[in-house]
Parts: structure tokens; sequence; C-alpha cells
């Protein structure tokens, strides 16, 4: 079976709403097909030489490969964090998981 290539984002939020917030509008605006939000969870982290210990929320999204650049900024601009955690992915996806992310997300500009 022949595969193809999505984006996928794994990155971080300091709330739910944040994190649906950004969702709904990358929604909006076609920059991705889906997002996955999932339960806070610990997270560990040193920040501007002090140790932190907070809750965050986690979140995927799937999208084009080709979006890549315009999706980054735009998360970029919409994120509540000045460095927020974005992590790219390139996985291989079953044909017609692709084909739907394809049509669900717009060309790139």
């Amino acid at each position: 079976m022949s595969r193809s290539s999505i984006l996928t984002v794994y990155m971080t939020g300091p709330s739910k709403e944040s994190l649906e917030a950004i969702a709904q509008t990358l929604l909006t605006e076609k920059q991705i097909a889906c997002a996955n939000l999932f339960e806070p969870h610990q997270s560990y982290y040193s920040w501007q030489g002090k140790m932190k210990n907070e809750m965050e929320w986690a979140m995927i999204l799937k999208s084009q490969i080709s979006l890549q650049d315009s999706l980054e900024k735009r998360i970029l601009e919409l994120h509540p964090f000045e460095t927020p955690c974005i992590l790219f992915h390139k996985l291989e996806s079953e044909p017609h998981f692709y084909k739907w992310v394809v049509e669900q997300t717009c060309s790139p500009p």
C-alpha cells in the first residue's frame, strides 16, 4: 500500500481554553485538518534560571507538510507563551487519511 506523509504538530499551552482558541482559529483558516487536545499534565522545566513545575495542556495538530512555515508563523502569533513548545513531525499516513487531511486544509500561500 502506498503511503504519503503528513505533518503533525505537538504543542503545549497553559490552559485548555488557550489551546482550544488556537485550534479553532487554525481550523477556520484551514491551516489544520484536526486537533487533539489532551488532559493536563505536570511539566518540569528550567526557565530564566529557575526550576518550574506547572500544569500544562498538550495538543496534536494534523496538516499538510507544505503548510509548515505558515502554520508555525500563525501558531507563534496566537500562542500566549513567549517561547512555546512547537514540535513538527513528518509521519507516514494511510492514503485515505492523507487525502482527507489535504481536502480539509488549504494550499500554501
